[in-house]
């Protein structure tokens, strides 16, 4: 047996990210595929190690960072998704790499019928941790063959691409362990000032604290908010690593230690009325208040009392 093609720690978050949290992938398939999944249907995992014969014999060992098939519950459809995480801004040889391993999964699904060999490619695309602005968002792959030519798409994304503000707008929170390649050219201004550091400490509190209302909602699973905390953290500890404030100080956030900063106090402030608003929302949409106590997690006492409210302002 071959050699073992290494990972990044880039890549191991990618994975841990798809291999245990739906609610982050199915957001993040919808986004690259123009997809309109939803979390009721169900997201099957692949086995992503494969065996790449070499000549001599020799098998070199590859492992993809996602490969999924996701089954919509409506019409039983089926579609495999094979994503792959690269650091690096792109020189060609990802689509290389696409095509090695879209060619081996093709050939381990594939039947033989008769004399006729059937092999189907998984929908591929690429995640782009850090980019230049003219790599383009949809590359290529063309195979001459015999038969003729064709060719398919492989989509990209580049997470430089997204603000915060879109990224909980889409709820692509799957980007979060990575957005803190957006700030990497800044690190040694932001490390050499006190008043920056505290900035981007008050900038992950804030966004923890965001996703703490997504959870209070339902539009998160809690475990999913732990593992993008978990993730964040390794995420900014591998890339600043030369960078001891900047890692203390986003450490400090999502190691779980307790912070206290004028942001979050103002943030926790208005999370009550942000709360508040969104039952009032969800009651004059006609859900019942039982159900909207289920759905987030909220005593169905406090609901009513928002109820009552809603009625007497309308009596006013």
């Amino acid at each position: 047996m071959g050699k073992v093609e290494s990972n990044t720690p880039y890549d191991d978050v990618c994975r841990t990210l798809t291999v245990e949290c739906d609610d982050l992938v199915i957001p993040l398939i919808n986004e690259i595929f123009g997809e309109d999944y939803s979390l009721q249907d169900k997201v099957i995992r692949r086995a992503n190690e494969h065996f790449l014969e070499q000549q001599g014999g020799a098998e070199e060992k590859r492992v993809t960072d996602t490969l999924l098939e996701i089954v919509r519950k409506a019409t039983k459809q089926e579609k495999k998704y094979h994503i792959e995480c690269e650091s690096s801004s792109s020189d060609g040889t990802i689509l290389i790499r696409i095509f090695e391993y879209a060619a081996q999964i093709a050939l381990d699904d594939g039947a033989v019928t008769g004399e006729k060999l059937i092999v189907e490619f998984p929908h591929s695309a690429v995640i782009f941790l850090r980019s230049k602005k003219t790599v383009p968002k949809q590359m290529e792959i063309s195979v001459r063959t015999p038969g003729g030519e064709t060719s398919y798409h492989v989509p990209a994304l580049h997470v430089r691409d997204y603000t915060m503000e879109d990224i909980f707008r889409k709820r692509l929170y799957f980007l979060i362990p990575f957005y803190i390649f957006n700030m990497e050219s800044k690190f040694p201004e932001i490390e050499a000032s006190r008043d920056k550091v505290e900035e981007l400490k008050n900038f992950y509190v804030d966004t923890m604290l965001k996703l703490e209302d997504a959870v209070s909602i339902g539009g998160l699973t809690g475990f999913s908010y732990l593992e993008i905390r978990d993730m964040t953290n390794r995420v900014v500890q591998n890339l600043a690593k030369n960078y001891e404030s900047i890692r203390k100080g986003v450490g400090d956030i999502m190691g779980g230690k307790v912070l206290v900063t004028e942001v979050s106090k103002a943030r926790n402030k208005g999370r009550e009325e942000m709360a508040v608003e969104i039952v009032e929302n969800m009651l004059e949409s006609g859900m019942a208040p039982e159900e909207i106590a289920k759905l987030c997690k909220l005593a169905l006492s406090d609901i009513i009392i928002v109820q009552e409210r809603m009625l007497q302002k309308q009596m006013v």
